[in-house]
Formats: C-alpha cells, sequence, structure tokens
C-alpha cells in the first residue's frame, strides 16, 4: 500500500499505531497474524477441558476426518495455523494420527459429523463471525482420490497398547511436561491457503476399536476479494 513520508518522529508514551515511521524512516508495523487477530480475524475450534473427546474410526479413510477444516465455497480465504490431536484412549490397540490437506472441494458433515462453531482470538464480544466450516466426525460425499490430497504430518508406528500397558508402568518417563508421546502438533512450514471448499483433515484412529481424540485447530480468514487477484 502507499506510504506518505512525513517528518520522522517518535509515538509518544500510550499513544497506540497500526504503523509507524521510524527515525530512520523505517516502516515500523504490527506482525500481520496479530493484525488479523485485532480485527477479529483469527479463531479457534476444539475440545473444552471438561468435554468429552470425539470417537474415532476404526482404520483410515480417506473420505472421513475426525476433524474437518474447510474453506467456503467462495468469498473468504481460510490460512490454518494449529493443529492439535491428542489421544485419551486406544482401546489395547495401535493408533495412528495424520494431517491432511485436500485441494478439491468437498462436501464434509452432508450426512454424518458435527458443526462446530469456533470462538474468535480477539477477547470480549467477537467482533466476527467465522466464515471456514469446521466438523467433528465428518464423512464426505464421494471418495478423496489420491491425487487430491497429501499427507503433511503423521504418526502411524505407536506402540500397541501404548496407555493401558506401557503408560501404567511407565508413565513417568514417556509423559511428562511439555513433552507429550501422545499428542500431534502442526503448525505449517510453508503457506496453505483454504480456498474455493478445499480443506485439511485430521486422521486419526485405531485398528478394530474406537478410541477417544482431544483435538485444536486454529485459523485466520481473509476477505478473497481484496487478496485474489
Amino acid at each position: 500500500m502507499p506510504v506518505s513520508r512525513h517528518t520522522a518522529s517518535r509515538i509518544g508514551a500510550g499513544i497506540g499505531g497500526a504503523a509507524r515511521m521510524n527515525q530512520a524512516e523505517e516502516l515500523v508495523g504490527i506482525p500481520w497474524l496479530y493484525q488479523l487477530a485485532l480485527e477479529g480475524n483469527v479463531y479457534l475450534a476444539g475440545t473444552g477441558v471438561a468435554e468429552a473427546g470425539i470417537d474415532d474410526d476404526d482404520g483410515v479413510l480417506d473420505e472421513e476426518g475426525l476433524l474437518v477444516i474447510q474453506a467456503p465455497t467462495s468469498g473468504t480465504l481460510v490460512i490454518p495455523l494449529f493443529i492439535r490431536a491428542y489421544f485419551d484412549t486406544e482401546q489395547a490397540q495401535v493408533p495412528s494420527i495424520l494431517v491432511n490437506y485436500i485441494q478439491a472441494s468437498k462436501t464434509w458433515g452432508a450426512t454424518t459429523g458435527t458443526a462446530t462453531t469456533g470462538i474468535n482470538a480477539l477477547g470480549g464480544a467477537a467482533p466476527n463471525e467465522q466464515k471456514a466450516k469446521v466438523w467433528t466426525a465428518a464423512v464426505t460425499d464421494a471418495a478423496v482420490s489420491n491425487a487430491e490430497n497429501v499427507v503433511l504430518t503423521e504418526r502411524t508406528h505407536l506402540l500397541a497398547s501404548f496407555i493401558t500397558n506401557e503408560m501404567a508402568t511407565t508413565d513417568v518417563a514417556v509423559e511428562s511436561p511439555g513433552v507429550s508421546t501422545t499428542e500431534l502438533t502442526w503448525t505449517p512450514d510453508f503457506p496453505i491457503i483454504l480456498n474455493a471448499g478445499s480443506s485439511m483433515t485430521i486422521q486419526a484412529f485405531t485398528p478394530s476399536a474406537r478410541s477417544k481424540y482431544n483435538t485444536t485447530v486454529a485459523w485466520a480468514e481473509l476477505d478473497a476479494n481484496v487478496y485474489l487477484v
């Protein structure tokens, strides 16, 4: 955007400014994500403290997601910022967690799944309502082909009976504050922008059994009419 040149001056104590010119005539601004949060365009959704976890499926299927975040078909760009999955139970089986990006537009939650309303990262009365769609335990209207999706990260070789057996006797060694062996977190290493119905999913499952997972997702939203050329 154009910046008018003015005589460089300091901003007085207690006076807010989204951007300013310093004494070297350099533009100093608020980091972009913080600016989006101040505008009420950053959101979070997921499991609450006392809320029961989400039941997984008994196998990995490309058309099922433990948690899905999807961009609207038009009007809004969605930037995933953080995804988390934590398994509480593993039913004496081998749990697996994957984070997946799907470029194609799919209809999630049409017959199953639960729509989830997020909360705003700006405290107080929410200035905006989320445009992104967030589903738990959702199924698409059609299979997702290999050409339509890419796995971003996964943990699929965890110990069998990890909680019921291993952690029952070695809990201090395998689960300590700040170092979790039952949790997968993902933050983007490169830009992924959901647009026109594209989505990201957490695939979490335990073969031949159903486990419970806690999930969290955070994202930013942009006006597609402003940012898309």
